[in-house]
Formats: C-alpha cells, sequence, structure tokens
C-alpha cells in the first residue's frame, strides 16, 4: 500500500520543519535545538525535566515509512490470520470478507499522514473493519447483511469531509500549542495530548457510524456479538471507547 510521504504544507501555518535531523531521524523539535544556549534551549530542557520529555522520546519522533507499512503489514496478517481461521470453522461453505468501514480512498487522500502518524491508526485495524458473509447463503447463517462489495452514493463523500474537518481542527491546535509552548505556557501539552486523544475517538466513532448508516445498529451489535465476544475479534481501538457519531 503507497501511504505516500509527509505532505509539506501539512502544517503552514506553523515554520516549516527543517527535515531530517544528521544521524537520519525525523523529529518533530529537531534534535539540536534542545541543546541550544538560547531561551528555546533553556525552555525545552525545563520541559525535559518536568514531563520527561526528550529528543528522542517516542512523542518526538517521527515514524520512518518503513516502520509504518511495517504495522500495516502485521494488522494485515493478522486480520487474514483471523478471517482463515474463522472460515475453516464455519459451516459447509458458508465464509466471510473484510468490509472497510473508513472507505480505502480516505487513506489514501492527503489526510494519510494525519490518520496514520497522529492518529496511530490503521484503515485495517479491527475497530475500521467489519466482517461481513461472502454471499447470500452465508448471511443466512451468519445472520448478517452480505457483504455488498460497493459502497452506498455519498458515503466515500461524507467520509472525507469529516476527516478533513477533524484534520484541519488538529492543525489548529497544533499551531496553537506551537505557539502557547513559545510562550512558556508548560499546560499547553497536556492539552494538546487531550486533544488528540479525543481527535483519535472521533475517527473511531466515525467507522461506527459509517457502519450503522450502511447496516444498522442491530447489524453492528450482531458483528460485535458474533466476531468480537464469542470468537475475539477487537471491534474497536483498544484505548478508546468510540461508539458515536463524530460532533
Amino acid at each position: 500500500m503507497p501511504f505516500g510521504r509527509r505532505n509539506a504544507n501539512a502544517h503552514a501555518v506553523v515554520p516549516p520543519h527543517p527535515g531530517s535531523d544528521p544521524d537520519g531521524v525525523t523529529r518533530v523539535i529537531p534534535k539540536d535545538m534542545w541543546n541550544r544556549d538560547d531561551p528555546t534551549g533553556a525552555f525545552l530542557r525545563t520541559m525535559s525535566e518536568k514531563f520527561g520529555l526528550s529528543p528522542d522520546g517516542p512523542s518526538n519522533v517521527v515514524p520512518t515509512q518503513d516502520q509504518v507499512q511495517a504495522r500495516f503489514d502485521q494488522l494485515k496478517a493478522s486480520q487474514e490470520k483471523f478471517i482463515a481461521n474463522v472460515n475453516a470453522q464455519l459451516p459447509g461453505e458458508t465464509t466471510i470478507m473484510p468490509w472497510t468501514l473508513i472507505p480505502w480512498a480516505v487513506w489514501n487522500e492527503h489526510h494519510t499522514n494525519f490518520l496514520l502518524i497522529t492518529c496511530e491508526l490503521y484503515p485495517v485495524g479491527p475497530w475500521n473493519i467489519m466482517l461481513l458473509p461472502a454471499d447470500e447463503r452465508s448471511a443466512l447463517v451468519l445472520e448478517l447483511p452480505r457483504h455488498p462489495g460497493v459502497y452506498p452514493d455519498g458515503l466515500m463523500e461524507g467520509a472525507l469531509q469529516i476527516v478533513g474537518e477533524l484534520h484541519e481542527e488538529f492543525r489548529t491546535a497544533h499551531a496553537t500549542t506551537a505557539a502557547e509552548a513559545m510562550k512558556g505556557n508548560t499546560a499547553c501539552f497536556g492539552e494538546f495530548e487531550e486533544r488528540r486523544k479525543m481527535t483519535v475517538a472521533k475517527v473511531c466513532g466515525l467507522a461506527h457510524f459509517l457502519g450503522t448508516k450502511t447496516f444498522g445498529e442491530d447489524a453492528m451489535s450482531r458483528h460485535e456479538k458474533l466476531f468480537g465476544r464469542m470468537l475475539g475479534w477487537p471491534s474497536r481501538r483498544p484505548s478508546e471507547e468510540a461508539t458515536q457519531a463524530p460532533s
């Protein structure tokens, strides 16, 4: 899956990022800034002491393309293994196949890095996958809607619009945090992380919302009971309880 590279205009509201450090690692705040003998360096060292921030900490290091791809491959392999195990246990010729709740096209647009890196969410994550019968016979056996093969009219456009709005909100929060941090407002870091978590919850909520719009609440509940509680398919992001439509 070609996730693409970081959009150079993604944070046009703040100074452009200088790129990778000399060691080849891309950091949110470049490493040399932490060692500067100026107010910025002093401020960053204070943040390190108070909040445990560091130039090589996970919150400051941007994952490489290879790392993102490896995580995608891992989740994809887990999905395929789970589906193969279920299909092997289903009666007769009953089979299931995955349905991506937030469509692939949304992930391949200019929101790719926002979703994968900022939110740490992947299209093949269980929270974004509904397991549906592959044919009418399987649908009768499992009491679930048959995999439709195509998205309903307007769903793709609606999903893109909502993700775009969430992305724009996060850009604004990023710019506000950068400005507040340079003023010495240490509370902004905690506020920014809470905003990020809220954004993640809203993206997860969008997946559930699109599922209910497409298949109905009863089908979503049946899917969660059958594959989640009975067979262990985690239908939500473990750290989030996002089951409502995004506001």
